[in-house]
């Protein structure tokens, strides 16, 4: 399956955004594809554990592969394939935070656990929806992951940073 940050290079306009939270200017140029930036990562963002840091600018490219396959309007198995990998990436990610929660003894890790389970039903949820041609790859999708990706990075895993870095 062709996944959009598999196309060529020359074929991609590249838009930045600075910051999260500002929707990107987006253009179609001829029948070049347009990679939108949606999100964008800031080393304000880190928690201090470089795999974790990179997981979540992973999760971030996907959440922008998805903005620009929807912007471009890719392909539905595209789509699918992006909202697969997604939650099957995510779900990775929050088994290795969660690992390191109960090696840590992190002591609000059954609150954060929860949102990683609320989230991934979520983002299940989507693809579903999604897969069953129930609901289009709207805005208000990529809006959700683009907040909840800035609550929770900024709010809830910098939160742990200093368990994490006191534990080596």
């Amino acid at each position: 399956m062709l996944i959009l940050n598999e196309l060529p290079t020359r074929n991609l306009g590249h838009i930045n955004c600075s910051s999260i939270g500002r929707k990107p200017e987006t253009r179609v140029l001829g029948r070049e594809v347009v990679f939108v930036k949606y999100v964008v990562w800031d080393s304000a963002w880190s928690v201090g554990v470089a795999e974790i840091d990179r997981q979540h600018r992973k999760i971030m490219d996907m959440i922008n592969r998805l903005e620009s396959a929807r912007v471009n309007g890719m392909s539905a198995m595209m789509v699918e394939g992006i909202l697969e990998e997604l939650t099957k990436y995510t779900q990775y990610h929050f088994g290795l935070e969660e690992m390191y929660f109960d090696e840590f003894k992190y002591e609000d890790a059954e609150k954060h656990k929860a949102a990683h389970r609320a989230l991934t039903l979520q983002v299940e949820s989507f693809r579903k929806a999604y897969s069953e041609k129930r609901e289009e790859l709207t805005e208000n999708i990529i809006k959700f992951l683009q907040d909840w990706i800035n609550i929770h990075i900024k709010g809830s895993d910098l939160q742990y940073r200093e368990c994490f870095l006191s534990n080596g």
